[in-house]
């Protein structure tokens, strides 16, 4: 999804938000379980069927879970900005205690949904927490505990001024870090330190092999 510098609408919907695919190590099992009562939940996935959904189906019996497949860029975009929030909730141990060493790489979907306006919730995961700043730009809670993570999205919900200032951040922090140009900037720089790193290295060593005796 191309990130664009233009602030997003308005939303005029509050769902809690999950985006990727239907897997045991998301976590969707847990953000079903976390789901305060009165909220609702959107989880946008390619797949339409699958066994992980039927059990996710009968876990969301009786709670606001709508399922949604096969999404354009465009109704995506529009489902980021009608979101109250962005959760990716993945986990090292399944509920059934699979363990999976990289539940995830980076966590595009945090990026989308904080590009979009609104604040990322994920779990101490892999590489999440470098994405998502705790208390600023979103929440980072534990992974495997449902409490944790209800209690986050029960504050973005009672107090909707401080969850759309936390969405500004987390769009401004995106914008500042995570888009091509500031990418490759610092992988630029870090390219330079490395190599000027190297050129000293390779200048004291042929310097102390000239004194030698």
């Amino acid at each position: 999804m191309q990130i664009t510098r233009r602030a997003p609408d308005t939303p005029s919907r509050r769902d809690v938000l999950f985006v990727g695919r239907l897997l045991p190590h998301k976590g969707v099992d847990d953000l079903i379980h976390a789901l305060p009562e009165g909220m609702s939940l959107r989880i946008v996935s390619p797949e339409p069927d699958s066994v992980m959904k039927a059990h996710l189906s009968a876990l969301a019996r009786g709670k606001d879970v709508t399922f949604i497949h096969h999404l354009d860029d465009v109704a995506l975009v529009r489902e980021y900005r009608q979101a109250l929030c962005i959760v990716l909730p993945s986990v090292y141990r399944t509920a059934d205690g699979l363990q999976t060493k990289v539940p995830e790489l980076l966590g595009q979907t945090l990026l989308e949904g904080m590009a979009c306006g609104i604040p990322a919730v994920c779990t101490q995961v892999a590489s999440m927490p470098e994405v998502v700043v705790d208390g600023l730009t979103g929440f980072i809670v534990p992974p495997n505990d449902p409490r944790a993570l209800g209690d986050r999205l029960t504050w973005l919900r009672a107090d909707p001024d401080k969850a759309a200032r936390m969405g500004a951040a987390a769009r401004r922090h995106v914008l500042e870090r995570f888009t091509w140009p500031a990418v490759v900037g610092r992988c630029l720089t870090h390219y330079e330190i490395a190599s000027s790193s190297r050129t000293v290295s390779d200048t004291t060593i042929v310097a102390s092999q000239a004194v030698r005796p």
